[in-house]
């Protein structure tokens, strides 16, 4: 797992999965249980359609689950705004 944005993605869906089954967790979230496993064991990427499906099923943001990766832009909570 080279790939910082696969490897955090993956930590995010471990995590919001915890002791849940796939089953379960990709029932939730509205996708197959192909789908759950490639992103939570970082081997494959995924659609920015289904990561759009996962972050409104799961209520959350792209900061959320990728940190950094908008870091600086004017969205996100760390971003340095005019006073």
């Amino acid at each position: 797992m080279d790939n910082l944005w696969e490897q955090s993605l993956a930590r995010f869906v471990k995590h919001r999965r915890g002791d849940r089954s796939m089953d379960d967790f990709r029932r939730q979230v509205g996708i197959t249980q192909s789908t759950v496993f490639r992103p939570e064991q970082a081997s494959m990427s995924i659609t920015l359609r289904v990561l759009q499906q996962i972050l409104r099923r799961l209520r959350c943001s792209l900061p959320e689950v990728l940190p950094g990766v908008c870091h600086g832009c004017p969205h996100h909570p760390t971003a340095d705004r005019p006073q």
